[in-house]
């Protein structure tokens, strides 16, 4: 009986081990009053893989980071929008973006108690597209990921700096409440700035924010209905386990 204990406690440990998970990382609370710039840094793929950092992030963004997905293809308490932390992680050398994402996922269990399960569910989902002018959009010469959205003279305005394709169809995505893929083919990191003056308009969707993707940026979204796998929070908790 103690043979077959000390091999359960042994395959534990192994399975423990082998588990992606980050050297040390940092949680802080961030207070409302801070001023609302969201920043995102590092990790692998990145010019510096060995160190991840966010400011101004909330726990719907970090489980679509986490997970793959998009902010319409999850469904959790309201409260995970606006409560805000910095994240400073070191990340193991020679990991992975797929290790990072578990990492991610690890995180969000052991430090907010994350539980979840998945269910289908039909929604329309949007392409982002290359237009037929071609893309609009410098590539990118910055390092760390900003994306912010502003109101100003009646218009909005979204400015992107070293920003993919894949981030700019998930802001799409909260942006037009659907799901939005990127398609585009675009490589690579990109600064742009878009603005458009909220309202309705004669093109699809019936918003102006088509006529902004399309004459500004050089891109199009094209619209049909899909079955997805939906992730719904079951249990999360508002504050983090001390670091």
């Amino acid at each position: 009986m103690r043979n077959l204990a000390t091999i359960a406690i042994l395959i534990l440990s192994i399975a423990a081990a082998q588990t992606p998970q980050f050297e040390v990382a940092s949680i802080k609370a961030v207070s409302p009053e801070v001023p609302f710039t969201v920043r995102l840094s590092g990790g692998p793929g990145t010019p510096d893989p060995g160190l991840f950092t966010c400011e101004n992030f909330n726990l719907s963004n970090l489980i679509t980071i986490a997970y793959s997905i998009d902010s319409t293809q999850y469904s959790g308490p309201s409260w995970m929008n606006s409560a805000q932390f910095n994240i400073s992680a070191k990340v193991p050398e020679g990991a992975t973006r797929q290790q990072f994402n578990q990492m991610l996922q690890n995180l969000l269990a052991d430090r907010f108690q994350l539980k979840f399960h998945y269910e289908k569910k039909e929604m329309t989902q949007q392409t982002l597209v290359v237009g037929k002018s071609g893309a609009k959009l410098k590539k990118s010469e910055a390092s760390e990921v900003s994306m912010r959205k502003s109101s100003e003279d009646g218009q909005t305005i979204m400015r992107a700096v070293d920003a993919s394709m894949t981030q700019l169809a998930g802001q799409l995505s909260g942006e037009l409440n659907q799901r939005v893929i990127d398609a585009t083919g675009l490589p690579g990191n990109y600064d742009f700035t878009m603005h458009w003056t909220e309202g309705t308009s004669a093109e699809e969707g019936g918003s102006p924010l088509y006529e902004a993707l399309e004459k500004q940026l050089g891109l199009k979204l094209e619209k049909k209905k899909v079955l997805v796998d939906m992730l719904v929070v079951d249990h999360i908790e508002k504050a983090p386990t001390e670091n």
